[in-house]
């Protein structure tokens, strides 16, 4: 009976970080979702040549040329021009150092 005790004491001692780490992974999962979620959704851009709606997840450089080029341009190549305003859509936000 004595074991029992000195078991259900030391659970009790961690019962409280239990708790905690499983908050934790609630909310990582919940996170996880929440991104892929959101991936799913519609993205619109605007270009001199035309404006298109693409996926979340396809928003890349890449992908938003090879649309341009393949709705646009017939497959051929993107103007200058129009590839600087690809660029300053798809490039993520720097900081200067």
């Amino acid at each position: 009976m004595e074991l029992f005790d000195s078991f259900l004491d030391l659970v009790d001692k961690y019962a409280g970080f239990v708790v905690v780490i499983k908050a934790l992974a609630n909310l990582s999962i919940f996170y996880v979702s929440y991104i892929n979620i959101r991936k799913l959704f519609w993205k619109k851009v605007e270009l001199s040549c035309g404006s298109f709606k693409i996926r979340q997840k396809h928003f890349t450089v890449q992908n938003v040329t090879n649309v341009v080029s393949l709705k646009y341009y017939d497959g051929g190549l993107v103007p200058n021009e129009v590839r600087k305003e690809i660029l300053k859509v798809t490039c993520p936000k720097i900081k200067e150092v």
